[in-house]
């Protein structure tokens, strides 16, 4: 219990997303949980991982770390978990976005064309993250139906709520508007290899996925299980998709802390 008392609870959100999305979903008051708002903290990819590290050391010197990544803060959250060493006890990683050289997902992903453009680099991509901000901008109740068209499992249940919206826009108004450069950076980092960087960790580390999530398919989870070997577990529901699975998770993941 001490381990608990001491430790405190980082979160890593979705790319496009913010800190905003924890507050669109119906979570219990009382979870405990820092929101890392990286994106904030540079520009390239490196710098940002490198800032985020140094102001996790200094704000919380003589704290253990549970850190939770989300989406495509998976990414952050277990390259971070390499370098902050035996700080880390715990990662839970909830509909993470897997190294996309440990298997063929992307076909499945609803993001396909932001990484397709992203592989490919060059005029296309920006212009297409541009478009996205200005969508955003300028017709954001558009930018939200295009967003969730296809959205599967009882993701489809959370978009019909006005607060999700509402969060999720301003969440994705934070990253896609706020910091555009620093978003671009981290998708061109995500379709470029970086399974290798997975060795090295170890805290144990859990796992979240929906069996109908059509953003991170529930074969990212499969094959991250098997990358990162016998200390991880996965947790799958099986109805559920991208923001479903998040809803569902954070109570189970932080219910130890109230116990």
């Amino acid at each position: 219990m001490d381990k608990l008392q001491n430790t405190v609870i980082l979160y890593f959100h979705g790319s496009p997303g913010g800190p905003d999305e924890l507050a669109a979903l119906s979570l219990p008051k009382n979870l405990q949980i820092v929101p890392i708002d990286r994106l904030s903290f540079g520009v390239s990819y490196d710098d940002m991982l490198s800032n985020v590290r140094a102001d996790i050391l200094k704000r919380f010197p003589d704290k253990n770390l549970h850190l939770i990544g989300f989406s495509m803060g998976a990414m952050a959250v277990l390259q971070l978990g390499n370098v902050l060493g035996d700080k880390v006890m715990r990662i839970d990683l909830v509909s993470a976005a897997t190294p996309l050289e440990l298997g063929h997902f992307l076909a499945k992903m609803a993001g396909r064309p932001v990484f397709d453009a992203a592989m490919r680099g060059g005029v296309r991509f920006s212009a297409l993250c541009k478009f996205q901000a200005i969508l955003l901008r300028f017709a954001p109740a558009l930018f939200f139906k295009m967003l969730f068209a296809s959205a599967a499992g009882e993701d489809r249940i959370l978009a019909a709520d006005p607060t999700f919206k509402r969060q999720i826009l301003k969440s994705y108004t934070t990253c896609l508007t706020d910091h555009p450069k620093a978003y671009a950076d981290e998708i061109r980092a995500y379709v470029q290899p970086w399974a290798k960087e997975l060795n090295g960790i170890d805290a144990p580390i859990h796992l979240w996925n929906g069996g109908a999530d059509n953003w991170t398919p529930i074969e990212m989870a499969y094959a991250l299980r098997d990358q990162l070997g016998p200390k991880t577990q996965l947790t799958e529901f099986a109805r559920l998709s991208h923001y479903s699975t998040l809803a569902k998770a954070l109570p189970l993941i932080l219910g130890k802390y109230n116990d």
